[in-house]
This record gives C-alpha cells, structure tokens and sequence, in this order.
C-alpha cells in the first residue's frame, strides 16, 4: 500500500512539473519585430521611406557666343591694327558733261592707280579746247583729240615730245600718261570757288583728279 502511494505521489509530481511548462510555454510571447524606422522628412508624406539622398547631375553646357553667325569658344580676339582696312568714301559727281563746261586749263591735283595715290611733281596740266586737248607731263608736252558723250570720254592718238628729265620726274610722266590712257569716263564737282574734273576707269578705283 504504502508503495502504491509512493508511485502515486511521483505521479502527481511529474504532472506538476509537465503542467507548470505546458503553462510556462504558453505564457511567453514570441519576440516581434521592430518596425523599421520611418524618418520624417518636411514637405514629404508620413509613413513614406525615402530613398538616401543623392547629389544632383548638372550638365555643363558649352559656352555659345553669338558673333557673325559662328558658334565661338569664348573668347574675343582684339583685331590687328595692321589689319585694318580704311576704304575712302565713295566720291559723288555730275557726271552729265559737255564739252563747253570742260575747256580750258586744268592742274593735276592727284593721280591714283588701283587705289594708290601717286606723287607728282605739281607741273601736270591738261588743256581743253573744243575738238583738241594738249598739256604738260612735268618733262615734255603732248597734244592729241577726245570726244565726250555724257560720263564717257574718248580719247584719240596721243602725241607726246621726248625729252630726258630727272628720274622721279620721268616716274612722275610715265604713272600720268599710264593713268590717262587708261581713263574712260569723266565727272565734275563744283566747290565754292573751285571746279575739281575726274578722268577715271569704270571701276572708280583709277583717276585723274585735276582743278582750276
């Protein structure tokens, strides 16, 4: 008896034991997660995870200077003053000429040639008559005809003597009747007390300018 109650009483205990961690187990709660943090960012919406902050990419764009069309670096090149080209203002004259407004004496005042103004000796003349003209290089005289139809002058053979001057004069004879004869059209200007007359080619960039 009494070993049937000493089984007895181990029993008891045993289910005391398997019952106080059948209640143990129950009783703990399994460990949750922590939700991730969620940082509140101003002007953004709550519970919205952001992604990390990245700089941003600017583009460089290229510098573009507008100047006669082209696309230019930058930089703005100073122009040479050898380079500078200084054109002379285009000369206006009446151009409708008769011969009765021409005759008479005439002193060279300039001569040029492709736009390049000669030296002369300040002799060079010219004479117009009705139907003849005749005048003074600086070294010999000359003589011959011309005829005029509005801008345009003719000129006919031309007679010249043939003495020997000094070699700057010689220059200065030799550039006149170069000029002369290459001379197609004729214009006159009325200054104040003066009246210049032009002998020039068609391009305007050749002349005889005399006055009186």
């Amino acid at each position: 008896m009494n070993k049937k109650k000493r089984v007895f009483n181990v029993m008891i205990i045993a289910g005391l034991f398997v019952l106080t961690a059948v209640f143990t187990s129950c009783g703990t709660k399994p460990e949750q997660e922590k939700p991730p943090v969620v940082e509140q960012v101003p002007g953004g919406t709550s519970g919205e995870i952001l992604p990390p902050e990245t700089e941003p990419v600017i583009e460089q764009q290229p510098v573009v200077t507008e100047q006669t069309g082209e696309q230019q670096s930058g930089q703005t090149q100073e122009p040479d003053e050898n380079s500078q080209i200084t054109e002379e203002p285009e000369v206006s004259f009446y151009t409708m000429i008769t011969p009765e407004e021409i005759l008479g004496e005439w002193k060279l005042y300039e001569m040029k040639e492709e736009n390049v103004v000669y030296e002369h000796n300040g002799l060079v003349d010219i004479l117009f008559t009705k139907d003849d003209l005749s005048g003074y290089t600086g070294v010999n005289y000359y003589n011959g005809e011309y005829r005029i139809s509005k801008e345009f002058i003719e000129f006919g053979a031309i007679a010249c003597t043939r003495r020997a001057g000094a070699p700057e004069d010689m220059d200065c004879e030799m550039n006149f009747l170069r000029i002369f004869n290459s001379c197609t059209h004729i214009g006159m200007i009325y200054e104040f007390e003066h009246e210049m007359l032009f002998l020039y080619n068609p391009d305007k960039n050749t002349s005889l300018q005399f006055v009186r």
